[in-house]
């Protein structure tokens, strides 16, 4: 995966921006980040060359009532990377230079302007992360499972089952890796690589986090009809699921660290005084300062995600079939993005001489800390197909709630808001619907062979036999969105700039009545306001409804029989978001923003599309 720059034009280099990567697969311009505008941005080059080794086997004994069964698998695996990381830099332009400043040098709501930043060439802070490109991890996966399906009696199946498995961290082949050994309450760090000793932790492995080995997975179902001359049958289950391709995202990040890359995560202050041309100055303390920029727990443990659910179905005719249900959902031992290297509430000016850990750089921390719940009540009604025609429709109604909406945040995931008061960032889920509603269906047109009309061979049975038309549509409330800040208060509260300090709400209603929402209104901007300057706001995690998502389907299917046996040519056309309506995905809510409130990107509008291919 390579963009139009890669080994082709050093863009960075032509413009005098020092500091990034000369190395010809990153060529090309900086990530510029704005507040007010789209963020100027290339895809980073990777070449991946993963290969998994995977053998399994199962063995199947059947005793009386009881069908046993053994098996075990082994999966070697084999990641092997280049590029992918940070080489031009991220240069982010807030409005923080051009900003009004109070008595103890905290910015002032509402002053500055990031494009003014920008052709001043002075943004708030700078990321780069490159070096040490080429990465080899190995990683093994061992699992052994047994499993028990009893009838019990004729209306009562149980199933019974044990899995265990076990995840080794990666290792890299060269031990191209590092990470932060950290004193208790993140007082102090320093850096180690594989098999060293830190001063804190001790010996580190040389995957540099130990191995979760108590991965035991169990699993319970059920199917029960209550009524011996009713179809009516009562289904339950429960297990536990682990979540091991965390690893696959929090590596890379150890990979690209000192003394095998360069890293830096900087602000401006007025010592050090960032630029378009330098936003990477040397380092005031060579071999001092730790230039970590990610750390992971060394006593990670991969999450597991517990599962129950319980579904009532009944036959009312041999039709139709009707089924409400529950399902249940608890993750643990989530991934928790930190940045516990932060200054004491107060100056934005100083926040980068004031870091807890004063001999390092701002770091973000991953652990496993935090956790989900989702219920959701389901209701199903089915109608098989009959004469032509098969229907299913599904209303669901569900809600979820977390402190970590994505699995990994090292992959991108929000930073902690304040280190202090971890329990704030809970709320909805990112990705939550309340409400969404499923509908499906296939028809098959009454003509040709087998069908009520024009069974018999003939030129009209050609013409209109074998069409089939079938379609599904999807209406669902919208996710939750979170109020943020950005611009000058990037650091309002003068901790650091994580990009996750968030808005104050004043309590005013924030949806709007429909009739009331527009594209550049979408809901009560009124209701937030940038927090004072040195704090945190006080608006919880996703409390913004967005919009929601309204979508037909349809494909229309045509099979034109050979007189070749076997051979047949298929038609189909078909049409996505057949009444072109308009579904919004991007919605802006930086309070210190020019667009606040405006909805900013659709998902795809209408498309059609026609297909002719011949089977042989």
């Amino acid at each position: 995966m390579l963009n139009n720059f890669a080994f082709v034009n050093d863009v960075a280099g032509q413009l005098g921006i020092t500091g990034t990567s000369s190395s010809p697969i990153d060529f090309g311009p900086p990530t510029v980040s704005f507040t007010n505008f789209g963020a100027l941005s290339l895809t980073s080059p990777v070449l991946r060359r993963n290969q998994t080794s995977h053998v399994s086997d199962n063995l199947t004994v059947i005793r009386g009532k009881h069908s046993l069964r053994f098996g075990f698998e082994f999966r070697r695996v084999e990641l092997n990377t280049t590029g992918g990381v940070n080489g031009r830099g991220n240069f982010v332009f807030s409005g923080f230079t051009t900003a009004d400043f109070d008595a103890q040098g905290r910015a002032l709501a509402n002053t500055g302007f990031d494009l003014a930043d920008f052709l001043l060439g002075l943004p708030q802070s700078t990321t780069r992360r490159f070096g040490g490109d080429n990465v080899y991890f190995r990683s093994n996966v061992y699992a052994g499972y047994v499993q028990d399906n009893w009838r019990v009696k004729p209306r009562l199946t149980l199933s019974l089952g044990l899995r265990y498995e076990i995840f080794t961290p990666l290792e890299e082949k060269y031990d191209h890796i590092s990470n932060l050994d950290i004193a208790p309450n993140f007082t102090d760090a320093a850096a180690v690589q594989p098999g060293q000793t830190g001063p804190f932790f001790g010996v580190f492995p040389r995957s540099l986090i130990n191995g979760d080995y108590n991965n035991l997975s169990p699993r319970f179902g059920f199917a029960f009809r209550p009524f011996p001359k009713k179809r009516t049958v009562v289904r339950g289950s429960y297990g536990i699921f682990f979540v091991p391709s965390i690893y696959n995202q929090i590596y890379p990040q150890l990979a690209s660290q000192p003394p095998f890359a360069v890293t830096s995560q900087l602000l401006t202050s007025p010592q050090r005084v960032l630029t378009l041309e330098n936003g990477f100055p040397p380092d005031p303390n060579p071999g001092v300062t730790i230039q970590n920029s990610f750390a992971v727990d060394p006593n990670y443990q991969v999450g597991y995600v517990q599962q129950w659910n319980l579904l009532i179905q009944h036959e009312l005719t041999r039709t139709f079939v009707v089924s409400v249900g529950y399902l249940g959902t608890k993750g643990t031992k989530l991934d928790m993005l930190r940045a516990p290297n932060r200054a004491a509430p107060g100056s934005s000016l100083t926040t980068q001489d004031r870091l807890q850990i004063g001999n390092a750089e701002g770091f973000l921390y991953d652990t496993s800390g935090a956790s989900s719940i989702f219920h959701a009540l389901q209701v199903r009604v089915q109608r098989r197909m009959t004469r032509g025609l098969a229907v299913q429709g599904m209303y669901i109604f569900g809600k979820s709630i977390d402190d970590a909406s994505s699995i990994g945040g090292a992959g991108g995931g929000t930073v902690i808001q304040d280190e202090n008061n971890l329990r704030a960032d809970r709320g909805l889920s990112s990705f939550d619907v309340r409400h969404r509603v499923i509908l499906n269906g296939t028809y098959e047109f009454p003509f040709g062979d087998r069908k009520r009309w024009l069974s018999k061979e003939s030129f009209l049975a050609r013409i209109l036999g074998d069409w089939q038309l079938s379609g599904n549509a999807i209406v669902q409330s919208g996710n939750y969105f979170t109020p943020r800040i950005l611009g000058s208060a990037i650091n309002n509260s003068g901790t650091g700039a994580n990009q996750s300090e968030r808005s104050d709400y004043n309590g005013l209603p924030i949806s709007l009545p429909s009739d009331q929402q527009t594209v550049d209104h979408f809901f009560n901007t009124l209701a937030f306001l940038g927090p004072p300057p040195g704090s945190f706001g006080d608006a919880g995690r996703s409390i913004i409804p967005g919009p929601g998502l309204v979508n037909l389907n349809m494909a229309l299917n045509k099979i034109i029989r050979t007189r070749w046996e076997g051979k047949r040519i298929e038609f189909r056309t078909q049409v996505q978001n057949v009444f072109n309506h308009p579904n919004f995905t991007g919605l802006n809510t930086v309070v210190d923003s020019t667009n606040f409130g405006r909805l900013t990107s659709t998902r795809g509008m209408r498309t059609v599309e026609f297909n002719l291919r011949f089977r042989f």
